[in-house]
């Protein structure tokens, strides 16, 4: 069964970010090709599963996303399944109509705002309209807002400031990602260091005022154990040529790559796969299984030795961007999640100081959740 699928609209963007891994394109997913892939994996959705809508930037496919929701409305008369909706933007093409459809359908946004830094990385004049985009989405409790912010060696020194600024704005769920394709020299890693204390601090402040903690790096770990990547097991994403893959990122890292290497993980043709399905799926899901922390590697030592490895969680093929190999974890990657894993053990210790508890530090948000990856 799969809790969600990912429809991968179209792989332009009216953006051009610099610390972006996308390569783009002008491929545009083809609506009936949705349909069919609708039809086909909705009795194999859970009861509670989602519809994730990815780019590019998916606000360029708007009526694609409009006659998805129409079309998941129609399958869901009959098998009635609590059916999640979630878009990842940049919020420059938000517009009353889109709000609406948002609104209406309880939509989870993942807008992706930089703060300060937004004008430092992505798009010149673009901080004033994804803000505006931000209050806008703010005036809507029926859709649930998260932001990710990305920031670079370049951008560092601008973090606790933007963090603080989203948060204060009203924001419940702030995500930080870090570039990991660009160097980190020395002395942009002891920034990074100063700018998460410092934004520790404010955490500890807000959380004892607003009892909850809104920056989702800083938050209780919710699951145990050695992460594992479950793409393709329960969840698959439809690209704009109408191939299957385990996860979105697949898709990203094949076209930036063009290897055979990354052509295994996918699923194949739509058509081919809906008619062929159990001979397929089982063949290629098989070749996901290797993708455990503790199977990852770093180009000293195997992740499985690090003592951190339960308490470490890179994205595959997110690391693969930088590494250029599945699996293999680059040197910028450990030392920013350190740096993270410190500040945040750091927070929870204050907490325990002042008798909190900081598994109870985390927003009373609904269980709907875009996966975000670092940028």
């Amino acid at each position: 069964m799969f809790s969600n699928l990912s429809l991968i609209l179209t792989g332009g963007c009216n953006f051009s970010c610099s610390y972006c891994y996308q390569e783009k394109d002008d491929l545009f997913l083809d609506p009936t090709g949705v349909e069919r892939a609708i039809e086909f994996f909705f009795p194999r959705f859970e009861n509670e599963c989602s519809i994730l809508f990815y780019g590019g930037e998916p606000l360029l496919a708007k009526d694609t996303i409009k006659s998805t929701v129409h079309a998941v409305k129609a399958e869901n008369r009959r098998q009635r399944k609590n059916i999640q909706y979630s878009i990842s933007t940049n919020g420059s093409l938000l517009d009353d109509d889109t709000l609406r459809l948002f609104d209406k359908n309880r939509f989870t946004v993942l807008l992706s705002f930089d703060g300060r830094a937004q004008e430092k990385g992505r798009k010149k004049g673009s901080f004033p309209v994804v803000s505006g985009a931000l209050e806008r989405l703010l005036d809507r409790p029926r859709i649930e807002l998260l932001t990710n912010s990305v920031f670079t060696p370049e951008t560092v020194a601008d973090l606790s400031a933007s963090i603080r600024d989203i948060v204060e704005r009203g924001v419940r769920d702030a995500q930080i990602s870090f570039t990991n394709h660009r160097p980190w020299g020395r002395d942009a890693l002891a920034r990074l260091g100063s700018e998460l204390s410092d934004l520790r601090r404010f955490l500890l402040a807000f959380r004892r005022k607003k009892g909850y903690i809104p920056v989702t790096n800083f938050r209780a770990s919710t699951e145990l154990g050695i992460f594992g990547c479950r793409a393709g097991e329960d969840r698959m994403a439809l690209s704009p040529d109408g191939r299957l893959w385990g996860c979105h990122l697949f898709y990203d890292f094949h076209k930036k790559m063009k290897s055979p290497t990354t052509a295994r993980y996918c699923f194949g043709d739509l058509d081919f796969f809906i008619t062929h399905d159990r001979r397929i799926y089982p063949r290629i899901l098989a070749r996901y299984a290797d993708l455990r922390m503790d199977y990852f590697h770093t180009p000293e030592k195997f992740c499985g030795l690090c003592r951190d490895v339960h308490d470490c969680v890179i994205c595959p093929v997110d690391a693969a961007f930088a590494s250029g190999i599945i699996g293999r974890i680059m040197p910028v990657d450990c030392g920013i999640r350190k740096i993270v894993r410190k500040e945040k053990q750091r927070l929870w210790k204050d907490l325990e100081n002042y008798g909190i508890h900081p598994g109870r530090a985390r927003t009373d948000a609904s269980k709907r959740r875009l996966r975000v990856q670092d940028g």
